[in-house]
């Protein structure tokens, strides 16, 4: 039973927007936006309506009929956006020929300073005078040199900064035997989501969290205990 109520706690926190938290409680948060050429090039998958399921978009309930479509490179219901690019725009582009790597040269970081070094002089052996005996000696000891302060260290060299890799192609976008293959991960990526729906599960969905699903029977479960844990 425990195990019931956690699982209907867990739905009803995604329901209700984290914790009941407003969005601007966050910051504000989005879906990457999908590329223009992906969806150009890729285009769209649109599944037939349906009424079965529930979906929570950012703690609110979406209503039924659903329209579950893959839009270039993310999801779609009903034209809202409930996930980020499944595989980025440029995994397909650096499928082609001619594409190229474009490494945007970092800002480098404030140089970070060393432990500096304490200036401190050796002392000499005795207070400075000269040894009474040394006066007398026909071969006096040479006098030492008092060693130098040590130099304070430099400045270390500014951490590098890490580049940002960008795939650049302006040529003509042709599939091949790669992009069919992601196309088609893309594809069953829209269709597990319908099915889990179809077959009566529920989803929450939000940029702030990792999406929850779950089949008919947590969806049962769900929608007989949330009353009282609310």
């Amino acid at each position: 039973m425990d195990r019931v109520v956690r699982l209907a706690a867990l739905f009803a926190l995604a329901a209700a927007g984290t914790c009941g938290l407003s969005p601007a409680a966050f910051g504000a948060a989005a879906y990457e936006t999908v590329p223009k050429r992906a969806l150009a090039e890729l285009k769209a998958t649109v599944g037939q309506p349906f009424s079965a399921g529930l979906v929570f978009i950012d703690g609110k309930y979406l209503a039924p009929p659903y329209k579950v479509e893959r839009f270039g490179t993310a999801l779609r219901i009903n034209g809202q956006q409930v996930s980020n690019q499944l595989i980025a725009w440029d995994e397909f582009l650096k499928t082609q020929a001619g594409a190229k790597i474009d490494r945007a040269e970092p800002e480098p970081q404030a140089a970070a300073e060393g432990p500096a070094a304490e200036e401190t002089a050796a002392a000499p052996d005795d207070d400075g005078g000269d040894d009474i005996d040394d006066l007398f000696d026909d071969n006096p000891k040479p006098k030492k040199k008092p060693a130098k302060a040590a130099a304070k260290s430099a400045p270390r060299p500014p951490a590098p900064g890490v580049a940002e890799a960008t795939v650049v192609f302006d040529g003509e976008f042709r599939h091949n035997v790669r992009t069919k293959t992601m196309l088609k991960k893309l594809n069953k990526a829209r269709t597990d989501l319908e099915v889990i729906l179809r077959k009566g599960g529920c989803c929450f969905f939000s940029p702030r969290y990792s999406t929850v699903r779950a089949d008919r029977g947590p969806a049962d479960i769900f929608l007989g205990a949330i009353p009282q844990v609310m």
